[in-house]
């Protein structure tokens, strides 16, 4: 039980100061934005690597807070006793495939210039072979 505490105290401070700098990152950006005057379609356009940096940040940390968030609930309602299913359960995978999408930006916006893709696709591959394995181990 004192390793649920532990786990639920991490996790709820993980979250808070997650949730506060996806907050300041969002409100960067946008007026990092006003600042070069981009218009609507510049948004969608290739970024300055330093706006790369942040979204790629944004991204892979609104998945942290969507997943550490869900995992902090589960302890919060269920004292760890109880299954992670439904909406709890749904929200720690989506929530961890955003993060990771995030995090294969920040690979690829780092490495791609010294290695090209195959930092990014190698980290996806990895990770996507370790979910299988591990998904078959306990779950078949």
């Amino acid at each position: 039980m004192r390793s649920a505490v532990i786990l639920e105290i991490v996790n709820g401070a993980w979250t808070i100061l997650t949730a506060l700098f996806v907050i300041f990152l969002a409100y960067h950006l946008w007026c990092e934005g006003q600042r070069r005057r981009f218009s609507t379609d510049e948004w969608f356009g290739p970024f300055p690597l330093g706006m790369q940096v942040a979204v790629a940040l944004l991204v892979a940390d609104i998945g942290t807070v969507i997943s550490r968030g869900a995992a902090w609930s589960w302890f919060l309602t269920t004292e760890a006793r109880g299954p992670i299913e439904g909406i709890v359960g749904s929200l720690l995978v989506i929530g961890s495939f955003i993060a990771a999408i995030g995090i294969l930006c920040q690979i690829r916006i780092f490495s791609k210039g010294y290695f090209g893709n195959a930092p990014w696709i190698l980290a996806a591959v990895m990770s996507i072979i370790y979910v299988v394995l591990a998904w078959m181990h306990y779950f078949l």
